[in-house]
């Protein structure tokens, strides 16, 4: 575990603080020395509330320091406990939607395994209030897709992008999740429901799916009596880290606290050969050793696998929401884990991933599926002009290729 002084000279005083307070958290780090810590050094409040909004620990914060005697700024500690007592609405329809939507494939036999999001926060966490989350996940086959899109569909869910019937092909081909937006409770409150058939896109390359994971489910009975299935903890984590380190390379601290808590939360149960064999067999084995070694120096933990190379990680990464300096840092920190062959690899295929078409640009379009591809050129377009839109000539084709207009009358 990196010395405070080893972290000051890597981190600012915010970030060493949020780090501090993920230590106490894990018991890694005594209060006192948190205490002293916050005393003592210079602290921009605003800039420090940002940052934990910003990489979605508001709440893990907040419980973490609420009965201890952390001197943080009095005005940021309202607004963390106002943040919280909306959030304990907002999870509460979590719990709610997942129940409902499991109940659905339960009834269809589709075996929809839930991971991340809510299912972390309950089976992992101190308390599922902990973590900061909008979504309800589940990991599909992709036969079960349209089955069960109609059921939600049929029980007052929404899709979240308008796709159509005739678009949903490339979608389940290009891409990985469709999200709906769950009906409201009598408090106004929905929330997604991310429906995915693989856990990463193809352009990081390749992983176990469903049927991998779908194997090793374990059943047992709920509180209420009802027959649930649930992942082990050692297929929990490859299921998380793969979007946490590879897909996502920690872009923001909430991964790291989050594989921290299963990693802590089942230490006899997990079965760390099967996690390297895997990363191993797939050709990820350099992100899930950063993992690690974050674990390790920046939280405290000790992983039990041997001869781990020093491997570089970035955390505090997550800025903004502009697609395009996300992907790019995304990929900026994958290719420090690399070689210089699959650096190559992922630059070409990270760069080329910003031409294609996402789910946003696909609903926009009322074309036919034939003239999806014609959506690369605006992207390209946009990305040369380096303007959302025009209404140049060039545009107005783009656009009439889109609608379909663009084909002459026989």
């Amino acid at each position: 575990m990196l010395a405070i002084s080893e972290l000051k000279n890597r981190f600012t005083n915010e970030q060493v603080l949020i780090i501090l307070i993920t230590r106490m958290y894990f018991g890694t780090q005594d209060d006192q020395t948190v205490r002293h810590f916050a005393a003592t050094n210079p602290i921009d409040w605003q800039a420090w509330y940002q940052l934990i909004a910003v990489n979605q620990i508001r709440n893990f914060i907040f419980n973490t320091i609420n009965h201890t005697n952390i001197p943080i700024d009095p005005l940021i500690y309202d607004t963390l406990k106002k943040d919280f007592l909306g959030w304990t609405m907002f999870s509460d329809r979590q719990t709610e939607v997942l129940q409902e939507v499991l109940q659905l494939c339960e009834q269809a036999g589709i075996r929809a395994i839930p991971h991340k999001g809510r299912t972390l926060a309950q089976k992992y966490y101190r308390s599922s209030d902990f973590r900061e989350g909008a979504d309800v996940d589940l990991l599909i086959d992709k036969k079960d897709f349209r089955l069960l899109m109609k059921l939600l569909l049929d029980n007052g869910y929404r899709l979240y992008y308008e796709i159509k019937e005739h678009q949903l092909g490339f979608v389940l081909r290009f891409m990985r999740e469709l999200a709906f937006r769950s009906p409201e409770n009598r408090w106004g409150i929905s929330c997604n429901v991310e429906l995915k058939w693989k856990l990463v896109e193809d352009f990081w390359g390749k992983f176990q799916g469903h049927a991998y994971f779908a194997s090793h489910l374990q059943r047992y009975v709920a509180d209420d009596g009802t027959l649930l299935a649930e992942l082990p903890p050692t297929y929990d984590f490859l299921c998380v880290s793969v979007h946490h380190l590879v897909r996502e390379s920690l872009l923001k601290f909430k991964y790291l606290v989050d594989l921290a808590c299963i990693a802590q939360a089942a230490p006899g149960e997990m079965d760390w050969a099967e996690i390297q064999a895997q990363y191993a067999a797939h050709g990820f084995a350099p992100h899930l050793w950063s993992g690690i070694n974050a674990m390790q120096e920046i939280i405290g933990l000790s992983v039990p696998v041997a001869g781990v190379p020093a491997t570089h990680y970035r955390l505090f990464a997550k800025t903004g929401n502009r697609n395009r300096s996300v992907l790019m840092n995304k990929i900026a920190h994958a290719n420090a884990k690399v070689a210089l062959r699959a650096r190559i690899r992922t630059n070409l295929r990270g760069g080329l991933q910003l031409f294609v078409p996402n789910l946003q640009d696909i609903a926009l379009s009322n074309g036919p599926a034939w003239t999806i591809p014609f959506l690369v050129v605006k992207k390209i377009y946009r990305f040369i002009s380096g303007s959302s839109g025009s209404s140049s000539s060039h545009h107005k084709f783009v656009k009439r290729i889109q609608d379909g207009s663009g084909r002459k009358n026989p």
